[in-house]
Order: C-alpha cells, then structure tokens, then sequence
C-alpha cells in the first residue's frame, strides 16, 4: 500500500510502528526510502522487543486514529485483542494476516 501511495504522491500523515527480531526488516530499505521522499510517513522500529501499550498510548488520544495491523495471524491476534483492551473501537482496526508464515 506504501509503494502505490508513495508512485501515486500522495503519502498520508502515517506513523508505521514496526517489530521484527532483529535488524533485517522485510521491505526496509523501500520504507527508509520512502520516509525519506515523504515526511508524513515515520517509522518507529522496534527490535527484539514487542510494541507494549505503553508505546501506543500516543495513538488512542486521537479518535480519527485507524491502526492496520499485518503479520502472522498470533501477532495480528495478540495486538487486535491489546488494542480492544485499550479501548480501540474494532471499526478502527484492520488486521491483514501473512497466510502461511513459518515462525524459525
């Protein structure tokens, strides 16, 4: 969704926040590059650590706040259920599942 966004020029005020293991990130280099041409797009990377709710708190002052959460399908479930328990409306949140994603 970034590429087309960033191809069509129009980058919307988003802020990707971003947990992987380690350093390699899948499409990182494209988002840096991204980010880099557009400076509504921040990303926020967290390694080894998952984001807590303490690192969303930021987000849920604001009700115009949409989150889309893409992953493996135990990642995707556990962030759904942490935003609900934060009081996210479920109209507000948009899960995208990795089909057949192998954890090493």
């Amino acid at each position: 969704m970034l590429a087309q966004m960033d191809h069509d020029g129009s980058v919307p005020d988003i802020e990707l926040l971003y947990a992987n293991r380690d350093q390699d990130f899948i499409f990182g280099e494209e988002l840096e590059r991204i980010a880099a041409a557009h400076p509504s797009l921040k990303i926020t990377k967290f390694v080894d650590k998952h984001i807590e709710a303490a690192d969303l708190q930021t987000y849920l002052t604001d009700d115009s706040n949409f989150f889309y959460i893409s992953g493996p399908e135990p990642m995707v479930e556990s962030y759904d259920e942490l935003l609900k328990s934060l009081g996210v409306p479920e109209e507000r949140i948009k899960n995208d599942y990795f089909p057949g994603y192998q954890q090493a």
